[in-house]
């Protein structure tokens, strides 16, 4: 990490991509947590966001206000997206604006040939060559963000577990099939644990393993149906991931509520928000050392989105009832910013345990406090945990009542 402390080292004036490409590299213990950091904030949460954010803040400055991104790569527009950027470097990134938003908005070109996180890391393991499998591991997460701009790229394990799909739906042997579900769901697990499937993928997979199985236990009573009822669920969650593009499972939701399976799918999806919420919780409580924090934040990123994803699609549906449609559009909601907030969470793991940017934060709750007294303190202290850029327990550091900064503890692995 990077020493923020004024007294060891003059205070800059640095953006935050400026500072993140400054740093020296790690040495001894700290590049195992940098490498850790690094590949969360690559594949923890959508593949590639930490290059993507960084390769942003390169190009707008904070207190631009709305912007309108244009993120290009190789000379063509790949996306575009509006992006709030507030003076204190924090922001909000919208789908979309009302008209009379968009005029005002200084449009910004992103390029996405620019990957500051992805180059640090290839730098890291440059530098402190890693024997295996700690180098496949760091392999992975780099294959899987370099996918993430390679338009209509497959993701290996979601055509490995379509392969096991197919060839498991060949054999009539009932017991295979009743340990399909636990098959492709310990599948989608090595693969996360892997750090080769970002949220996205991993979200599909639990969907291929999830949603067949829950639908086909609404007919525990009846083997046939429900043999039957899994076989059909399960076929369709194959053909979506044929390809091997994790959006396409959205058909599975909506042919499951199609055929009457909301309730079985209310359950899925308040169980999945109910596992993201306790990592999170989990993550907030967590001593002040970043690898364990987001670790936590990793493990909560794939069931977030399940959750604000199965909401949304399911709603498609015009069989899903007014019962469900309003809890459905609520869960969405709570979900999507959780999911949000995770992937900010992870980036500023990684970033502000580089940049050492604690020492910085600590300055402006200082000064916080001096101008609006502990009120004021106390806001920007909350704001930061509700956003996931810090625990609870830095509370201390922050405000100047200690000065324990973070640490990184290799018994967090």
């Amino acid at each position: 990490m990077a020493d923020g402390n004024p007294d060891a080292a003059g205070p800059r004036a640095l953006t935050q991509a400026q500072a993140f490409l400054e740093v020296p590299l790690p040495e001894g213990a700290e590049v195992l947590a940098e490498i850790h950091l690094l590949a969360w904030s690559l594949v923890g949460s959508v593949a590639g966001d930490a290059d993507r954010r960084l390769a942003l803040n390169q190009a707008a400055e904070p207190g631009d206000g709305l912007i309108h991104a244009v993120f290009v790569q190789n000379g063509a527009v790949v996306s575009d997206g509006w992006h709030e950027r507030r003076p204190d470097g924090s922001g909000r990134h919208h789908r979309d604006v009302p008209e009379d938003r968009r005029a005002s908005a200084r449009e910004v070109q992103v390029d996405l040939s620019l990957r500051p996180a992805s180059d640090r890391l290839r730098k890291v393991i440059a530098a402190n060559p890693i024997p295996p499998p700690g180098s496949q591991l760091i392999q992975g997460a780099l294959d899987c963000a370099d996918r993430s701009f390679t338009p209509f790229a497959g993701e290996p394990g979601l055509l490995e577990i379509y392969q096991e799909i197919m060839a498991e739906l060949l054999q009539p042997d009932l017991e295979r099939i009743a340990n399909m579900p636990q098959l492709i769901y310990d599948r989608q697990k090595h693969w996360r644990r892997m750090w080769s499937m970002d949220a996205r993928a991993t979200a599909a997979a639990r969907f291929a393993a999830q949603i067949p199985a829950v639908c086909a236990q609404a007919h525990e009573d009846d083997l046939k149906r429900s043999v039957t009822t899994y076989r059909e669920l399960v076929t369709i969650a194959a053909d979506r991931l044929r390809a091997g593009w994790w959006d396409m499972t959205d058909q599975l939701i909506t042919d499951a509520v199609d055929m009457g399976y909301a309730a079985q799918l209310d359950k899925l999806g308040a169980d999945l928000l109910t596992e993201a919420t306790q990592f999170r919780d989990a993550a907030l409580a967590a001593p002040p050392e970043p690898v364990r924090v987001a670790g936590l934040l990793f493990d909560a990123a794939p069931p977030a989105y399940a959750a604000a994803w199965l909401s949304h699609s399911g709603q498609k549906s015009r069989a899903l009832t007014h019962e469900f449609a309003a809890a459905w559009a609520h869960r969405g909601t709570v979900a999507e910013e959780m999911s949000a907030r995770i992937a900010d969470g992870l980036c500023h793991q990684a970033v502000d345990w580089i940049t050492g940017a604690y020492w910085a934060i600590r300055r402006e709750v200082a000064g916080a406090r001096a101008r609006g007294g502990r009120r004021a303190e106390w806001a920007m202290l909350r704001d930061g945990e509700f956003g996931l850029r810090w625990p609870r327990s830095l509370r201390s550091f922050l405000s100047g009542e200690s000065d324990d900064p973070p640490v990184f503890d290799p018994r967090s692995l």
